[in-house]
């Protein structure tokens, strides 16, 4: 079946307009970012202004680029490169990983607890019942080594970490597949290169986390739909099957990935209502239709299995009344006190409530109240703030992700990590330069997306998604690391952008 737009109609250029403007109302808020205010907690600084680092990106960018055009040869394939990658950046995160606090710590915990036979409580789970497939992937993944006696903490610390650098890797390799296939080998290899050098050493590796954990997942559902061919009606249902499977998994590892499914839903009825007077579109479009009606009791009947799982594992009840809902989070994410990221009042108040049912209706009175309050205007005011706070940190927030992040060292620094660490603890002198060099990249890639072509379901389908996940971040709870599940999206973006296209 044909993806193809044959005219730019007008949802299509319309959509490259909004795109356009977004991107080019992000890259201002990012030049004048310090005349806007935000939370001291997430405040980042640079060594010079982000106009400065911006012109560095692009340049950066620009000269990868040109090299790569130059090359004459290029590989087809990345993966023995790609061994030696993983081989690279699993011995740096383990030499790098040290025991994290907050909530990341607390799943990890409790998981080593359960794989080694202990108990825990479950009210945790039960206020956020997103970190439940975390608790389950991690507890199944140490009960193997606990049963052969390894329950040292330091080591089941280092098995997660080797798991989680296993899904960046993988991640790569997909990102490196769906360039190869919509564009070609020279653009596939820019992205890689790209993804490595931005993605691929980021701290946030050695983080295990939801943020971490899900990155694969956005990646997944583009790769299923540009990987599954569509020789057959039969064929493009399974694809749409996949990838509401990998969108309904994603989404209780990180709400975020439905972002990808839901832009490429709306971009194929784009596409096909377009053009109904063939009966292979009319097929097609009844399948993404369907695809998009059965995600939402996909998430609620896998959140089921999810719990009673959860409840096997750990021997304990889950209390469903004392769930959050995503009123919890729309009402965090309009509050002015800390403009929009987590707020200890926002948290007590919704606590505060005995059931789940009070929980939703006492957020959502103070939703419209708040709403009432700011205005248009005011409300303008606090998404700028919260675009800023979002997108103004290349690193995604790492050092910044909570009380406790850094909880100690396993080991006492050597002449095998002491070098490693000054780059990537917060409080050591070399921190500064990892977190520049992140911007630059970041402020570069933003950039580049400004040439981003869209001609079919896919180019359509990745501006929707961009646009999608930036406004979940603005209208929702913010935090910079709500990004990073997106980090190989926007690489995606800028290396179609950049690269010279096929059709072209």
């Amino acid at each position: 079946m044909s993806y193809s737009f044959e005219k730019k109609g007008v949802l299509h250029r319309l959509i490259s307009v909004i795109f356009r403007i977004t991107v080019m109302f992000i890259l201002a808020v990012l030049i004048f970012a310090d005349k806007i205010p935000t939370t001291e907690f997430h405040k980042r600084t640079f060594v010079q202004p982000n106009l400065v680092l911006l012109a560095m990106g692009v340049m950066a960018l620009l000269v990868m680029r040109q090299l790569l055009i130059r090359k004459r040869d290029i590989p087809g394939s990345v993966f023995p490169g790609a061994i030696i990658v993983l081989f690279v950046t699993t011995v740096l995160a383990l030499l790098g990983m040290f025991e994290t606090g907050w909530d990341a710590g607390e799943v990890m915990d409790d998981a080593m607890k359960v794989a080694t036979g202990g108990a825990i409580s479950p009210d945790y789970y039960s206020i956020y019942p997103n970190n439940r497939l975390l608790f389950l992937t991690l507890t199944f993944l140490f009960k193997p080594f606990a049963s052969l006696g390894l329950s040292d903490a330091k080591a089941l610390y280092g098995i997660a970490v080797v798991f989680q650098c296993l899904l960046f890797w993988l991640t790569g390799l997909m990102l490196h597949d769906i360039l190869r296939i919509r564009f070609d080998k020279r653009t596939a290899m820019f992205g890689y290169i790209l993804f490595c050098l931005f993605v691929g050493i980021n701290p946030w590796m050695f983080i295990v986390y939801t943020d971490g954990m899900g990155i694969i997942f956005p990646v997944l559902i583009l790769w299923i739909f540009a990987k599954v061919p569509d020789a057959a009606w039969y064929f493009t249902a399974l694809k749409w099957l996949l990838m509401v499977l990998a969108a309904v998994a994603g989404y209780h590892m990180k709400a975020t990935p439905v972002v990808m499914l839901i832009a490429l839903i709306i971009s194929a009825v784009i596409a096909y209502l377009g053009d109904l007077t063939e009966k292979k579109n009319r097929a097609a479009l009844l399948i993404v239709l369907l695809a998009g009606v059965l995600t939402v009791p996909g998430i609620s009947i896998s959140d089921k299995y999810l719990g009673n799982a959860f409840e096997t594992v750990t021997g304990t009840t889950i209390n469903h009344e004392m769930e959050y809902s995503s009123f919890d989070f729309l009402n965090m994410g309009l509050n002015d006190e800390s403009h929009g990221t987590m707020n200890a009042e926002d948290d007590n108040y919704s606590l505060s409530f005995g059931t789940y049912d009070e929980r939703v209706e006492g957020n959502k009175d103070r939703i419209k109240e708040r709403l009432k309050s700011y205005g248009a205007d005011g409300l303008a005011w606090l998404y700028t703030r919260k675009l800023r706070l979002n997108y103004n940190d290349g690193s995604f927030g790492y050092g910044l992700g909570g009380e406790g992040f850094i909880g100690r060292s396993f080991s006492d620094d050597s002449f095998l990590n002491h070098w490693l660490r000054q780059l990537i603890w917060p409080d050591r002198s070399g921190f500064n330069v990892l977190l520049n060099y992140l911007q630059i990249l970041w402020l570069g890639i933003l950039a580049a997306m400004l040439f981003l072509q869209i001609r079919d379901i896919y180019s359509c389908a990745l501006a929707l998604s961009i646009m999608g996940i930036t406004a979940f971040t603005c209208i929702f709870e913010a935090q910079q690391r709500y990004l990073l599940v997106f980090a190989p999206i926007y690489v995606l973006v800028a290396a179609g952008a950049l690269m010279k296209n096929k059709e072209d």
